[in-house]
Order: structure tokens, then sequence, then C-alpha cells
């Protein structure tokens, strides 16, 4: 009977675990839309103070890793840079699925006494997605 309690149990951590990846791979989804439209994300919310050229702003773009967003860095009237950056609520709601998932499939791997094959594997390929989601959160930024 303990067994198959914590087999259970270990069944729902991993579903957790998985779940909790959602977090990572909408923030690298939000980072990618933020980098598609940059462009005109930055120059439509131009913040007080910058300087103008014409009708424009002169801008500088970027996206970043951590915060996961865009930056924008604008020349201030008063001789400075004014910077705006996205993604501070994606980045904190990735990190927390993040947390989730690493205490998830650390959890499943304890509530199994007897490790088979699958249920070795089983966590590792969670923590590949969740490693292969901040990968890709990382190569869209250097990338742009």
């Amino acid at each position: 009977m303990m067994e198959a309690t914590q087999t259970a149990q270990a069944t729902w951590l991993m579903i957790l675990s998985l779940l909790s990846q959602v977090a990572v791979w909408v923030a690298f989804t939000s980072q990618y839309v933020d980098s598609r439209q940059m462009d005109s994300a930055c120059r439509s919310n131009v913040p007080d103070g910058a300087v103008f050229v014409g009708e424009t702003t002169p801008v500088v773009e970027d996206v970043t890793f951590l915060p996961i967003g865009r930056a924008c860095t604008y020349e201030a009237v008063n001789g400075g840079t004014i910077a705006v950056q996205t993604g501070q609520l994606v980045t904190a709601v990735a990190l927390a699925g993040t947390a989730v998932c690493l205490i998830a499939a650390t959890a499943a791997w304890t509530r199994w006494n007897h490790l088979t094959p699958m249920r070795r594997l089983l966590p590792g390929v969670g923590l590949l997605f969740l490693a292969l989601g901040w990968v890709a959160i990382g190569l869209q930024a250097a990338m742009r």
C-alpha cells in the first residue's frame, strides 16, 4: 500500500513539474512577441523627457534575458538617457515556475523507493525541458 501511495504522489509531482514549465515557455513566447514588435512598441511608448528629432525619437532597442522582455533606451533632453524595461512580471512568474518545477522533480525522485529506468527518466526529462526553455530565452536575447 505504501508503494502505491508514493507512486501516486510521484506521479502528481511529475504532472506539477511539467505544468510549472508552462510559465517558462510563456515567458519565452512573451519575449519573442516583444522582439517581433519592438520597433513599433518602443516608438509608440516614448517617455516624457526624451529627445525628438522631427516626429520621432532616436531609440536603442534590445531584447533582454533578465528581466525577460525588451529594453528601450532613449536620449534624454537633459543629456542623459532614459531606459524603459518590460518583463518584470513575466520574469517573476518564470522564476516561480522554475522553482516549483525543480522542487517537484526532486520530490518525485525521492518518492520512488525502487527506481526503474522509466522512473529515473521522467524527472530528468522534465528538467531537460525546463533547461531548454531557459536556453531558448537566452538565445532569443543573444540573437537580437
